[in-house]
């Protein structure tokens, strides 16, 4: 079962995730795409180890080239995604990675869809968090208007292949699918 949570910064969707991860009974897998550069990406990342303390989840760290993490993964078969209740955190962070990280050689959409779609197949429960950044602003520079519009095409893509999703307003979820 494929979740997509939505909602916007410090609404509640993390605690809303680990929540529906929580009441399902196999091995829990936390998915982390965020890289800790800065004191305030540190200090989230301090933010959401503790607020998972003690719920059983192990941390698998996957800041980009979640396709090619998956398929190593899901070739051996007793890999950590086969079973396994995952919490996908989060697609912003990914996306941003994937575009702006100064390796990469652009950012393929459809890839990290095809990720998504492998770590589905294979785990019991896939809930996938992900930001509603769309109503911040106008204005915005080429380079983020172009992560804002993949990001848009993610988030329906993911929400099209998705059995449920919610939006997390002010700690309160609203179901759409």
């Amino acid at each position: 079962m494929l979740t997509l949570i939505i909602g916007d910064a410090s609404c509640g969707k993390s605690e809303y995730a680990e929540n529906i991860i929580m009441k399902q009974g196999n091995r829990r897998i936390y998915l982390a795409t965020m890289h800790p550069f800065g004191k305030e990406a540190k200090e989230r990342i301090r933010r959401h180890r503790r607020q998972r303390e003690g719920k059983g989840f192990f941390t698998v760290e996957c800041p980009k080239n979640l396709l090619k993490f998956a398929e190593e993964d899901i070739k051996k078969k007793e890999g950590l995604f086969v079973n396994s209740d995952i919490l996908l955190e989060d697609i912003p962070n990914l996306l941003a990675n994937e575009m702006f990280d100064g390796d990469s050689a652009g950012c393929d959409i459809d890839g990290i869809l095809d990720g998504i779609g492998y770590i589905n197949e294979a785990a019991s429960s896939l809930v996938i968090v992900t930001g509603n950044l769309f109503s911040g602003g106008s204005g915005y520079d080429k380079g983020t208007m172009e992560y804002l519009k993949a990001l848009a095409g993610l988030n329906r893509g993911i929400a099209l292949s998705a059995d449920a999703v919610i939006e997390v307003v002010c700690g309160i979820p609203v179901r759409y699918k």
